[in-house]
């Protein structure tokens, strides 16, 4: 009986978060059209919403890499893949890489220490 009331407290509550979740969602959407529709100027459009700006660049790498060496060659970064030389460190080192390995060790303790505190372990 227990379980059967909890799952249906738990459909209830799921329900009021998707309900909640396009409430807002549509709020969102209001307060945007409604921006757009004064002229987008005043980004204060409710009490309790205002309008933020975000912006989204979208262009190829790879035709920006191109047009940046010929006219902001300052962009252009030379730069080592640190996490694939790592991985490799050993054998780069035999190869000549300029590399020092440095072992650590550190203590892994359990979480609870309460028995070998207590003299039981």
């Amino acid at each position: 009986m227990l379980y059967q009331e909890s799952a249906e407290a738990n459909a209830e509550a799921i329900k009021l978060r998707v309900s909640l979740a396009e409430a807002e969602q549509a709020a969102r959407k209001a307060a945007v059209e409604a921006f757009q529709a004064a002229g987008a100027k005043d980004k204060k459009v409710a009490p309790g919403a205002s309008i933020r700006e975000g912006r989204d660049y979208r262009y190829d790498e790879k035709d920006v890499l191109v047009w940046a060496k010929q006219h902001a060659p300052l962009l252009v970064v030379e730069k080592v893949n640190c996490g694939a030389f790592e991985r490799e460190a050993e054998f780069y080192r035999e190869k000549g890489a300029p590399v020092e390995i440095v072992v650590e060790y550190t203590t892994a303790l359990a979480s609870d220490l309460s028995v070998y505190l207590n003299g039981e372990g």
